[in-house]
């Protein structure tokens, strides 16, 4: 049954983020509170709970003071799903919410193939605060000149407005990875708002009224390529105008979809592309090593090799070659992290070209053909349009 695939409750009091491996354990303790009751025992530190039974596992996410239930298989969880959510009862005051469809301002619409993470209802209440839903709908969420810089124009005169905005649409891109750079981008002017962020972000909200129904898909994968992860790292060298730091962008898959992705200013100066690239592929091998780390402490076996894909074949190199350079003296520590999980076989770094480049729309505004791209890479999608490709498979 549908109402089976996931089911919401919530506590009375707020938590904090545990992990346990027996389920049991949340039935001691003397309080309403999850904090203190769970016992971490987790390398990779999730947010999940769940339970080893003989032919399935339930998982319990927490977040503050709900937790949301879910089985690996359909078949089981009135089973088991509901005696995980009775232990809960006996020892917190809960509220069953029902099958998963609205959690913490995102949409979960389900299917049997697929499942689409959206947040229409808070996009349309940030349209309403600053009065921009009948604006007319930007294609990009950015254009591609002239760079933003710290005097943009006189500053705001209500920079509390600004702030509150930025700070949505920074929630917002936990599930839209289309408008992360620009986010990133606009946030880094909190301080200070002037009147051209201000028209940055308004133009962001443009776009957004014109994508309100489009949300980030996750589609079953097969067998063979369910554990399968890759990952795309990329950097833009020196492109902030203020301080010429560069920016780090980076998009991890488990097999067709998006999991993690990054859009970060790097917090020194590189002296070379070089120097800027191989920062942004040592953070995302950081990120990989997680991922995996996380499948495994939940049993699932990668086989594969990860792979992160760059477009620079300098970096390539130096994550192999022993032999270093002086261009490479200034990231030593990142060369030695890189080319240690490269000989134990943890990663591997591979070369992509630059036109196929994922984590490209994490490092700059790009035109509306590739930002487009990018949105059907990551699986950006209308609900309606996932909705219609169900019927044309069930069909």
């Amino acid at each position: 049954m549908e109402v089976q695939l996931g089911s919401t409750v919530k506590n009375d009091s707020r938590a904090t983020h545990h992990t346990t491996s027996d389920a049991a354990e949340l039935v001691d303790g003397s309080d309403y509170t999850w904090a203190g009751k769970l016992t971490v025992g987790n390398s990779s530190e999730i947010s999940a709970v769940f339970k080893l039974a003989r032919d399935n596992r339930v998982f319990l996410e927490f977040h503050a003071d709900y937790c949301v239930v879910r089985d690996e298989r359909t078949g089981v969880v009135l089973l088991r799903g509901r005696e995980v959510i009775s232990m809960l009862g006996k020892k917190f005051s809960l509220k069953d919410l029902g099958e998963l469809g609205y959690f913490l301002g995102v949409e979960v619409h389900k299917t049997s193939e697929q499942l689409v993470l959206s947040q229409r209802k808070f996009i349309r209440g940030l349209l309403e605060q600053t009065g921009m839903l009948a604006v007319k709908s930007a294609l990009t969420p950015m254009v591609l000149s002239p760079k933003l810089t710290v005097d943009a124009r006189k500053p705001l005169s209500d920079a509390w407005l600004y702030r509150s905005i930025v700070g949505s649409l920074l929630y917002l891109s936990h599930t839209r990875p289309d408008i992360a750079f620009i986010v990133n981008r606009v946030a880094q002017y909190m301080h200070r708002p002037c009147d051209g962020h201000w028209l940055v972000v308004k133009r962001i909200l443009c776009y957004l009224n014109g994508t309100l129904d489009c949300g980030l898909v996750f589609r079953r994968s097969s067998a063979s390529k369910v554990c399968c992860i890759t990952a795309f790292a990329d950097a833009d060298w020196a492109s902030n105008v203020d301080d010429r730091r560069s920016v780090s962008g980076s998009c991890v898959f488990l097999g067709c979809n998006l999991v993690s992705w990054s859009a970060k200013r790097q917090k020194v100066v590189a002296r070379s592309t070089t120097e800027a690239e191989y920062r942004s592929i040592a953070n995302t091998v950081v990120e990989v090593v997680w991922v995996k780390s996380l499948l495994t402490d939940i049993g699932e076996a990668v086989d594969a090799i990860p792979v992160v894909w760059s477009d620079n074949t300098s970096v390539i190199a130096m994550s192999a070659n022993p032999i270093f350079h002086a261009r490479s003296k200034y990231i030593e520590l990142d060369i030695h992290f890189v080319r240690e999980k490269v000989e134990c076989e943890v990663v591997r770094v591979n070369y992509v070209p630059a036109d196929h480049q994922v984590a490209d729309d994490m490092t700059k505004p790009l035109a509306k053909s590739a930002h487009m791209l990018f949105s059907q890479k990551v699986q950006i999608a209308e609900k309606q349009i996932v909705e219609n490709d169900r019927e044309n498979v069930e069909a």
